[in-house]
């Protein structure tokens, strides 16, 4: 059987009591190319907003901005342009 058939394994929280993760707390982060590791952009999941970042500081900056705001804005790109 192929990795592709497999069923995909329950996760361990899952099974050892733990609560389910909150989708509040979800963030997509996109990761550049490049000589700089920690380039991007990151998205809340749940509001839609989005930024850009060019270090780990801009990152958790942006992360915790919306989870202390409670994510109650408009979806829209915190630092400027929006990609294509």
């Amino acid at each position: 059987m192929s990795a592709k058939q497999q069923p995909l394994a329950s996760h361990p929280a899952a099974t050892q009591g733990e609560p389910p993760l909150s989708p509040q707390l979800a963030f997509v982060v996109q990761f550049r190319e490049g000589p700089a590791p920690w380039t991007g952009r990151v998205e809340h999941v749940t509001s839609g907003r989005a930024a850009r970042f060019r270090s780990v500081e801009e990152l958790w900056a942006f992360m915790t901005r919306v989870v202390g705001e409670g994510a109650e804005q408009s979806p829209e790109e915190e630092s400027g342009d929006r990609e294509s």
